[in-house]
């Protein structure tokens, strides 16, 4: 994937698991916010959240396991990911 847009999040995730469970723009919403957040690239974080892969300038792995600052950026991603989704919802 060379950009992380609406469209390549959908056919990425079709391709690879077949269902999309979640909402494609809020993943890339979510995506761009931990971004700037971090200071890192939105796909990275895309990967990172979808394929559990590292983030080549922030230390988030260690022995396989999520770090503090990993566990930190699946939280904030997990906030701003449920704060878009509940931009859409009607209750």
């Amino acid at each position: 994937m060379k950009t992380l847009t609406k469209n390549n999040i959908k056919k990425y995730i079709k391709e690879n698991y077949n269902i999309l469970k979640h909402d494609p723009e809020c993943l890339l919403f979510a995506s761009r916010q931990t971004a700037k957040h971090y200071k890192t690239n939105a796909q990275e974080v895309f990967f990172f959240m979808i394929e559990n892969k590292k983030i080549s300038n922030i230390y988030t792995h260690n022995y396989g396991f999520n770090t503090k600052k990993g566990r930190a950026i699946k939280s904030y991603f997990k906030y701003q990911y449920d704060k878009r989704l509940g931009e859409y919802l009607p209750f």
